[in-house]
């Protein structure tokens, strides 16, 4: 695993993508074209999905990142934020 700036905060991000298909299920089966998120076929398109976000990662470059950090910068450092 790739090391973070804010190990907590990473943590806590994964931890409530967890229960989504619980939270959202309708949603979920809506947009992927299914009736049951709890189906096995589901839960492999799924988690699918969420290995590659992990394994080769939402975005091929660090823009988004700095456009980010160029918000912090500009509003200064928060309460809660690193």
């Amino acid at each position: 695993m790739q090391p973070s700036d804010d190990p907590p905060a990473r943590a806590a991000m994964y931890v409530t993508w967890l229960p989504a298909p619980l939270a959202f299920g309708e949603h979920l089966a809506r947009s992927l074209g299914v009736t049951d998120v709890h189906d096995m076929r589901t839960l492999l398109r799924f988690s699918r999905a969420g290995i590659e976000i992990f394994t080769r990662g939402g975005f091929a470059d660090e823009r988004a990142l700095k456009a980010w950090k160029a918000v912090r910068d500009e509003r200064g450092p928060q309460r809660g934020s690193r």
